[in-house]
């Protein structure tokens, strides 16, 4: 699966680069446009970074970590208003899903993450700010071709809630406080939202033909949170959990907190790390996009 995915983006890439000059005469007459207002979608495939799963051996820095089986599904809509090629502003949402899990680490010998043994998945919707800039346009149009590389930056929100498996259902860890959010012992220790500022950056290609625009991008997400995958510090004592929750939440609590014991480890001492809050969590997605101008004159 992960192979067949690395080809198609190859390919994809190709069926970019080919045509950089069959669509000049169209783009020739977009030019007289000042401005080029755009609608159009994207679908594609988002990963995450967060404390858990990655691949086999000691965690590594950014992609180096990336379990490539595990991304999952992504789609969005988006509107944007364009300035003779060269800048853009895009309003965009979209919508997918993440997931890590410390299981895919079997075999690793004395691989902590793997005695760890937890896991997550959680929906992304996320509404997003962005500014485009066409670096070739800009510094050197008269190298100009219709296949046009750019940047990414902005600014947004996004929304998650990070479930775990129990059984035959997902359970929301959030109101289960697995780290002594909001408990008296953990005054530091606040509630974690579940609406985050995200501050997205990337690089696109993107191929102009008349009305018609497609590409490729690649986003990294920084967010404002260490709990995408609901782990970020230490193991609490889950005594703990009966004094601050009602008998159910306590429950699920006291098994979906530390689930070492269902590998065979032993139970987590308290204070003993869980996550590292050195760093936030983040997330990326690699996405094709194709968008229609809707604008057939210059913007007054």
């Amino acid at each position: 699966m992960k192979y067949s995915f690395f080809l198609l983006l190859f390919c994809l890439l190709c069926c970019l680069l080919l045509p950089t000059v069959l669509a000049a005469q169209d783009y020739d007459g977009d030019l007289l446009w000042p401005w080029r207002m755009e609608l159009g979608f994207s679908v594609g495939a988002m990963n995450c970074l967060t404390d858990l799963g990655g691949k086999k051996g000691n965690g590594r820095r950014f992609l180096k970590d990336v379990n490539w089986g595990y991304s999952r599904p992504c789609g969005g809509l988006f509107f944007s208003v364009r300035r003779k090629g060269i800048v853009a502003l895009r309003l965009q949402c979209l919508r997918g899903s993440v997931m890590a899990d410390d299981k895919i680490l079997k075999g690793v010998a004395g691989s902590g993450r793997y005695l760890r043994n937890l896991h997550f998945r959680s929906r992304v919707r996320e509404w997003l700010g962005l500014l485009e800039l066409s670096p070739v346009e800009w510094l050197m149009p008269e190298y100009w071709t219709s296949v046009s590389p750019y940047f990414i930056g902005g600014v947004g929100k996004f929304s998650f809630s990070p479930e775990a498996r129990l059984g035959d259902r997902w359970v929301a860890l959030s109101p289960l406080r697995t780290e002594g959010q909001g408990f008296e012992e953990y005054a530091a220790r606040k509630p974690y939202g579940l609406n985050v500022w995200v501050i997205p950056v990337g690089f696109g290609l993107r191929h102009f033909s008349g009305r018609c625009s497609f590409g490729m991008e690649f986003f990294y997400r920084f967010t404002r949170t260490d709990y995408l995958d609901d782990v970020s510090r230490s193991y609490i004592d889950d005594r703990l959990f009966s004094k601050y929750l009602n008998a159910e939440s306590a429950a699920l609590a006291m098994v979906l907190a530390d689930r070492s014991r269902e590998v065979g480890a032993v139970v987590n001492a308290v204070g003993s790390r869980r996550g590292n809050p050195a760093n936030n969590d983040g997330y990326f997605s690699i996405e094709l996009r194709f968008g229609l101008t809707v604008n057939r004159g210059p913007v007054e």
